[in-house]
């Protein structure tokens, strides 16, 4: 956009050079000169694309970026297919974005769908609503506690077969099309991380006993003191060296041997003698 703008005001002061330059050597002295089928006073107005404008407090200006209001310049603002100029009244209304807002914070105006304010600073919303900046912060449009928690960033690689090489920063990815490894930058993502003591865990993938981070077991939390994650499945412990499925309630620790329910009674799992259908052979 501001490319755009930089093109375009270079084409328009092309444009103002030829006509005053035009006025100044055929006018003989005279004051006004021909825009379009008017005549303007060179002194007080400036001729741009056969339209006569008023000078702003004495100064030419761009009348497709701008417009003069009281002897200051503001900003045009445009519909939403840029084709058409939308007016408003500048001392009660602003523009952000081509679009009309009433709504300021400090001296400048905003988009309260997209924005909020607070104390005079201007704030992205996070996700469609307002938020505590002092105590708070946003992470993937989610509130989070400054105190507590953080929101870090982190590189990934997304695709079809794709590798990260973190010396050169770059993903190696299979392309769909043709099966060539394609070279590219690694995308840049957010996470929201929770303090535990020194250390920092994302709440999504692990958990916190006595400011000690663990690995959820298959997206579970346990106690690492009693259990443990075997194969993606919490185990109880029984004993010095039995497990046991903590979530199988025909399992049971009983005298530090694992027993199996078989109808209203219990044997050991360890006692290949037994089975639920009766005594082996």
């Amino acid at each position: 956009m501001n490319k755009i703008k930089f093109v375009l005001r270079l084409a328009i002061s092309i444009a103002l050079a030829f006509t005053f330059g035009c006025s100044s050597d055929d006018s003989g002295g005279k004051s006004s000169e021909k825009c379009g089928d008017d005549s303007y006073n060179i002194a007080k107005q400036f001729c741009y694309n056969g339209i006569v404008y008023d000078y702003c407090n004495n100064a030419y200006f761009f009348p497709y970026l701008e417009f003069c209001y009281d002897g200051i310049l503001y900003p045009q603002c445009y519909s939403e297919d840029g084709n058409q100029i939308i007016d408003y009244n500048p001392l009660t209304h602003g523009c952000v974005n081509n679009k009309i807002v009433e709504t300021k914070c400090g001296a400048g105006w905003y988009d309260q769908e997209f924005q909020f304010c607070y104390d005079g600073i201007l704030y992205m919303k996070c996700g469609s609503s307002d938020y505590d900046p002092p105590t708070q912060g946003c992470c993937n449009s989610s509130f989070y506690d400054l105190l507590t928690q953080r929101c870090s960033s982190y590189e990934e690689c997304r695709g079809l077969s794709c590798s990260y090489l973190k010396q050169e920063n770059r993903c190696l990815c299979v392309n769909n099309n043709d099966g060539k490894l394609i070279s590219s930058f690694p995308n840049t993502f957010y996470k929201l991380e929770t303090k535990c003591g020194e250390n920092w865990y994302n709440q999504n993938q692990e958990f916190c006993i006595d400011n000690k981070v663990y690995q959820k077991c298959d997206g579970n939390d346990y106690d690492p003191l009693t259990q443990r994650c075997n194969y993606k499945t919490v185990e109880n412990k029984c004993g010095e060296e039995n497990w046991y499925n903590a979530e199988n309630a025909n399992l049971r620790c009983e005298n530090d041997v694992v027993e199996i329910k078989c109808g209203n009674n219990w044997y050991s799992a360890y006692d290949n003698k037994f089975t639920c259908q009766g005594i082996g052979e």
